[in-house]
This record gives structure tokens, C-alpha cells and sequence, in this order.
């Protein structure tokens, strides 16, 4: 990571700036998997949200206290040390210490020059201990890119090089995960109510994958079919693949025409914050639980107990290797932490979050295994399959 910017450099480094993003930034290759869904062709891409799901005034407040759950000053002063600051910034930060009005713990309220000055190995370690407490919500649920690069987050985004060179130096990794948590530091600097609302989009940005079905003229479709109608949806895919197989050269499908109803029209879309019941939490087993249904059945949505469900519609397998087969994650001591559904090859239909800011996409199980191991630690991963309906 960079320094962060400062003196009389600034318009000496955005030539430079603007030449390293250019050079970074290379789309990705396309890779190909054969199996039994046919050959699939898997794409990287990027989502953001629409503007209209910003406001112009965003509260910052909330980056700009840590908790601590213990009222010892000393372990707090341990915790920061642990994760690698120095001595001098804990004593800056001890002098702001405070009871928590709750009465759980210390508010510390760390100065802005100080966490600007932080190295980005310390700030993830120290902010990966802030995060397992829930009540610092930036840095328990940090915007989240997978990416190499900062300049590949924000690709493409419109936004000045000298907003971009603000957030750098802020950025932290958690694995393969670009994180950024202090946005309250970059924020109130940026005087376009346009841009702001523009930076908020692209720290939303999810990388995610377009898959697109390759059929071969006359290529034998019956392997294919039985793949992909679970759900007894073969008048509704057989047509169009049969299309394919005839016509000259063949074609290329996009999958989300293979998806039952419920993912069909959310794929690659977020939750809009001002439409659907408030009580009603659109989640990550939401999702998954839906997934075949035409329309959602909420209850998934209200803390519906999920294992009575499973273990009456669904059996336990080894591994994944039906379209709509279900993953879960479950931890000893919080249950079911996260679910999603395979869809083939080693991609899985997902939505990594609660909130408005994840959105529904296909992802690698691989690294939404190494996200959440990086988020909330052990956990073990079952599989399980819907029982046919005459079972």
C-alpha cells in the first residue's frame, strides 16, 4: 500500500496514478468447464447498485469509535497491541477511552491522523479483532471487493484519482479480500454530492461471474436436459436448447435463462432498501431456500428455525453435484452461519449478507468458503439435497 498523499505532490502523482491503474486493471480470462450441465463458459464480472439507493447526507458516525467489550483499560491496550500498534498510538488512543453507555465495555475513539497512519498488515489484524464484536459494524461487515488490486475495485468508476489515492492507503486484506472500513476518513473530504454517492456505489461493487451455456450444432442434448431440470422445468428449457443444437455453428446460452423463477429475476441484482416488508430479513438462507420457489415464502425470512426444514425436505450427501444442491456452514457455537446453492462446476448461487449492499450472485464456493472462514472463523461445511416429493 501507498503512503497516504499529502503535501505539495498531489498533482505530480495523478499521471502516475492514472498510468498504474491502466496497466493493472486486465480483464480476466474466461475458463471453461465440461461436465454433466454441458460446457460452460464462466466469465469474471462486476455488480454495483444503482445511485438511487444512496443519499446524498450518509451518517459516518459509526467508524468513528471502536468497542471494547472488556472495562479493562489493560485488556483493551492488550487487543491494540496484539494486532501491532505501536506503543505511542495506543496511548493516543487510551487518552480517549470512555465507559460504554451500555455499561459492556470501552468506547475508544481513535483521531483521524492516527488511523490514517496505521500499515495496512496492522490494520487488518486490528481490525479483524474490532470485528468480532458486532457493535463495530464496519470493521465486523467492511466493504468487501475480490480483487488484486485497488485500482481493479474501482475500475471504471468515474471517480478522480485523488478520491481513488484517499481510499488506498486505507484498504486492508482478509485473504483474497480487498477491505476498506474507515470511510468516515475519505467521505466528508469529497465536496460532490455526485461523487460521494458515486464512491458509495463502487465500495458496494461485488465481483461475481456471467456463465453461458456453449452448444454445439447437432451436440447431444439429453445429459444436458436431466442436468438442469430439477424442478420438473424440462418444457421450459428443453426449446431453447434444442435451438441451439440446430442452428448453425451452435450458440451460447446464458444460464440465468436455466434458473428457476425466484433467481432468475434477482441474479446480479441487490435488495432495494424502500421496497418489501421491513420485518422480513432477505438473507443468505432466504435466498437458498427459495431458490426453486416461483415466489418466496417469507418465513425463511423470520427466523424460521432452519433445521426442522432441513431435516424433513432434505438429505444429508456427500458433496454437491446436482443443480440446486444446498451448502451449509454451520459453527459450534452460532449454528447455521450461511447457506447457498450449487449450480455446477465449482460456482454456487449466493447472497454473502443481510444487508441492501450484497447482492444476489454466482460465486466460487471455494472463495465464499475462505470469506467466511476469514469473517467469523471455524466452521464446517454440509450438503444436502431436496427429498423428491414422494419420498
Amino acid at each position: 500500500m501507498r503512503a497516504a498523499a499529502g503535501g505539495s505532490g498531489g498533482a505530480e502523482k495523478e499521471p502516475a496514478l492514472l498510468a498504474r491503474r491502466e496497466g493493472e486493471i486486465k480483464p480476466a480470462a474466461a475458463r471453461i468447464a465440461q461436465g454433466p450441465w454441458g460446457t460452460l463458459q464462466i466469465d469474471p464480472a462486476v455488480v454495483e447498485p444503482p445511485s438511487s439507493f444512496f443519499s446524498f447526507d450518509y451518517n459516518v458516525d459509526q467508524g468513528r469509535r471502536w468497542i471494547i467489550d472488556s472495562a479493562d483499560p489493560g485488556q483493551a491496550r492488550q487487543l491494540l497491541s496484539a494486532a501491532g500498534l505501536d506503543e505511542g498510538a495506543i496511548g493516543i488512543v487510551m487518552q480517549t477511552a470512555a465507559p460504554d453507555p451500555g455499561g459492556k465495555g470501552l468506547v475508544l475513539a481513535p483521531p483521524d491522523d492516527m488511523l490514517r497512519a496505521i500499515k495496512a498488515d496492522v490494520r487488518a489484524a486490528l481490525y479483524a479483532a474490532l470485528g468480532k464484536n458486532p457493535a463495530n459494524a464496519l470493521q465486523a461487515r467492511p466493504f468487501r471487493f475480490r480483487g488484486a488490486t485497488v485500482y481493479e475495485w474501482f475500475a471504471n468508476s468515474g471517480l478522480p484519482a485523488e478520491i481513488i489515492s484517499k481510499v488506498e492507503p486505507l484498504v486492508y486484506r482478509r485473504g483474497n479480500i480487498l477491505c476498506f472500513s474507515d470511510l468516515h476518513l475519505v467521505l466528508p473530504e469529497i465536496a460532490s454530492p455526485l461523487d460521494r454517492v458515486r464512491l458509495l456505489r463502487v465500495l458496494n461493487r461485488a465481483s461475481t461471474y456471467t456463465l453461458r451455456l456453449r452448444i454445439s450444432e447437432n451436440e447431444p442434448i439429453d445429459a444436458m436436459l436431466a442436468y438442469w431440470d430439477s424442478n420438473s422445468r424440462r418444457s421450459e428449457i428443453e426449446p431453447v436448447l434444442k435451438s441451439l443444437q440446430s442452428q448453425p455453428g451452435g450458440g451460447l446460452l446464458d444460464v440465468v435463462y436455466l434458473l428457476p423463477d425466484f433467481a432468475r429475476t434477482r441474479l446480479y441484482t441487490y435488495v432495494n432498501p424502500t421496497r418489501g416488508d421491513p420485518t422480513v430479513t432477505r438473507d443468505c438462507h432466504w435466498t437458498t431456500f427459495n431458490f426453486f420457489n416461483e415466489l418466496p415464502d417469507d418465513r425463511f425470512g423470520r427466523g424460521t428455525d432452519l433445521t426442522e426444514l432441513t431435516v424433513n425436505n432434505y438429505k444429508q450427501i456427500q458433496g454437491p453435484s446436482e443443480f440446486g444442491d444446498v451448502i451449509l456452514f454451520v459453527n459450534a457455537r452460532k449454528g447455521l452461519i450461511h447457506s447457498c446453492v450449487y449450480i455446477a462446476d465449482d460456482i454456487v448461487f449466493t447472497k454473502n449478507g443481510i444487508g441492501f449492499g450484497t447482492p444476489f450472485i454466482f460465486e466460487r464456493m471455494g472463495d465464499v468458503i475462505n470469506n467466511f472462514r476469514n469473517e467469523v472463523g471455524d466452521f464446517t461445511v454440509k450438503y444436502c439435497r431436496r427429498r423428491p416429493k414422494d419420498d
